[in-house]
C-alpha cells in the first residue's frame, strides 16, 4: 500500500501565533518527499518542494505589524492556521528565574486579574530530554494572555511583554523555553563544548550516557526537592538569641564542601549559624 504524509507545520506554527515584523519570515514543516507545497499569507504566495527527507521550507517577504491573518499551506491537503498576527517575537529562555511564574510573583492576584492582553501570546516548549538536537519540539500551542493562561506564564517574560506591547503598540509573541536547575552545558551546542578545554573531556566522557541516565538524574532531583520542601521531623521555631544554646554545634571553617565536614555521606537539610556584630 502507498503511504501518503499530510502536509504539516512544525510545532511553532499554530493558531494565535505571532510572526516577526520587518524581516523575512521562514515557514517550514513536513510532507511527502518531492511534494509541491504552496504557502499563502496576507496576499503573499510562495512555493517549495519537500526534500528527500520530507522537509519543506519557504520564506515570506518582510511583514508589517498587523492582523489577524490566516496562514495556509497546501499540497495533497490544505492546512490553515487562524488568528495569526505580525509583531514582535521574543525567545525567553533560561533556568528557574526565567521559569518563575506570574502566580508566584509579588501582587500575583492583582496582576492576574489585570492580565487580559489578547495581543500578547505565549508558546511553551515543554520539558523533554534528548541527547541530540531535534528538528521540532513538544508544545500545546499558543496561549493568549488572560486571567486563566497568565498564571503559568514566566513572570519575567510576561512583564517584559506587557511593557513592550504598551510601548510599541504591536502584538507580542513569547516563545518560552525554560527549565529550572539545568546546567548551562545543557543550553550549549556540542560543537562549542568540544571547543573548550574546560568542557571537552567531560563531554567525551558523557558520550556513553543514555536517556535512562537523564531520567534517573531527574528522579533524584525530585527526591532532593522533596527533602528541601518537606523536611522530616521538622521542629523549626524562633528562639531569642540570648536563650539559644549552640555550644554543642561543631565549628567549621567556610567555605567548605559538605564532604569536608567529617560527617560522612549526607543528604538533607543543614543549618549553619554565624554570629556577627553590627556597628552602630
Amino acid at each position: 500500500f502507498a503511504v501518503f504524509a499530510d502536509v504539516k507545520y512544525a510545532s511553532l506554527f499554530a493558531d494565535h501565533m505571532v510572526l516577526q515584523r520587518d524581516t523575512k519570515v521562514a515557514i517550514w514543516g513536513t510532507a511527502d518527499s518531492g511534494e509541491k507545497i504552496s504557502v499563502t499569507f496576507n496576499n503573499q504566495k510562495v512555493n517549495s518542494t519537500a526534500d528527500a527527507n520530507g522537509n519543506w521550507k519557504v520564506s515570506l517577504a518582510k511583514l508589517s505589524a498587523g492582523g489577524p491573518y490566516v496562514l495556509t499551506a497546501s499540497g495533497k491537503n490544505n492546512i490553515s492556521i487562524q488568528d495569526v498576527y505580525v509583531g514582535e517575537v521574543w525567545l525567553c529562555s533560561g533556568q528557574s528565574n526565567m521559569e518563575w511564574q506570574v502566580q508566584q510573583s509579588l501582587n500575583a492576584q492583582y496582576e492576574i486579574t489585570k492580565a487580559n492582553f489578547p495581543n500578547i501570546r505565549f508558546l511553551f516548549a515543554e520539558h523533554e530530554k534528548k541527547l541530540k538536537p531535534q528538528s521540532d519540539f513538544i508544545s500545546e500551542g499558543w496561549k493568549l494572555s488572560d486571567t486563566v493562561n497568565v498564571k503559568k506564564f514566566s513572570a519575567v517574560a510576561f512583564f517584559f511583554a506587557r511593557k513592550i506591547q504598551q510601548d510599541q503598540n504591536v502584538p507580542i509573541g513569547i516563545i518560552q523555553s525554560t527549565w529550572g536547575g539545568t546546567p548551562v552545558t545543557c543550553w550549549t551546542s556540542r560543537e562549542m563544548l568540544l571547543s573548550s578545554p574546560l568542557t571537552r573531556s567531560k563531554i567525551l566522557a558523557n558520550d556513553s550516557l543514555t536517556i535512562a541516565h537523564f531520567v534517573k538524574d531527574s528522579l533524584d532531583l525530585i527526591r532532593f526537592w522533596d527533602i528541601v520542601y518537606h523536611p522530616k521531623n521538622n521542629a523549626d521555631k524562633t528562639v531569642p538569641l540570648c536563650e539559644y544554646n549552640d555550644s554543642k554545634w561543631d565549628e567549621v571553617e567556610m567555605p567548605r564542601l559538605v564532604k569536608d565536614f567529617g560527617i560522612g555521606s549526607y543528604e538533607g537539610m543543614m543549618w549553619l549559624r554565624k554570629k556577627i556584630v553590627l556597628p552602630e
